[in-house]
């Protein structure tokens, strides 16, 4: 009777959380877990797809992994992600960093709406500036 009264507090332990973007510069699918005592982001998956033709052609697309989240903000109603990843091997450098900005909905605590920026460094046109991109998220909490 005990592992069945505590079973339950094990698995509310973990929650999870889901972030999508689908615009003209990029479509992104993003699923964290996080642990409920200190809500960090410890688990990351999806999919991230660049359609800017400014974005390296070896970073155009990749499977997210949990070390392209290289900082995270979750603090009161603020969601903060900034997600990196860079070239490696012999391919010439070039990075694209997606920074992700949202706050809690006040009609709805599981949903986060906001802003993100995606730098693409150096942009294949050869261009001296960073190539950079906004456009609007969407993120809910799994609980």
């Amino acid at each position: 009777m005990v592992g069945v009264v505590l079973g339950p507090a094990t698995a509310s332990a973990t929650g999870g959380f889901d972030c999508r973007i689908d615009d003209n510069n990029l479509e992104l699918d993003f699923t964290g877990s996080y642990g409920r005592s200190i809500p960090s982001i410890h688990t990351v998956s999806g999919e991230f797809q660049s359609k800017d033709a400014r974005t390296s052609k070896s970073l155009r697309e990749f499977r997210l992994r949990s070390s392209d989240l290289l900082q995270q903000w979750w603090q009161g109603n603020d969601l903060k992600l900034l997600i990196y990843r860079e070239t490696q091997g012999e391919n010439p450098f070039a990075s694209v960093e997606l920074i992700i900005e949202t706050s809690q909905l006040p009609s709805d605590d599981s949903r986060y709406a906001g802003n993100y920026t995606l730098t693409m460094w150096p942009p294949v046109d050869g261009g001296a500036d960073p190539g950079v991109v906004e456009g609007e998220v969407g993120c809910s909490d799994n609980q």
